[in-house]
């Protein structure tokens, strides 16, 4: 283990495992992130008040903005798709 002090910073280096990791890694997901131009937060909260609601007279315009073809679930993140992807750039 390595320890510095930087500033108010400290930092630790620990070697986890010996297996050869590929990095970048993902090791924790919380929430699916927004459509492009969503604008901000505000936006972000309209649109998931409409994508929750089918019956909104906005969702089906909405789902065809966002380019999406399933309801869109904003807990549903696939850790395994997005390590893969970040590693195929």
């Amino acid at each position: 283990m390595i320890s510095a002090m930087t500033g108010h910073t400290t930092v630790k280096l620990v070697d986890i495992d010996d297996e050869p990791i590929i990095y970048p890694v993902y090791i924790e997901e919380k929430r699916s992130c927004p459509p492009e131009d969503v604008h901000g937060i505000y936006g972000y909260m309209d649109f998931l008040e409409i994508m929750s609601n089918p019956d909104n007279p906005e969702y089906e315009e909405m789902l065809e903005w966002a380019d999406i073809e399933e309801p869109f679930d904003p807990d549903r993140f696939d850790l395994e798709s997005v390590n893969l992807f970040v590693n195929l750039r």
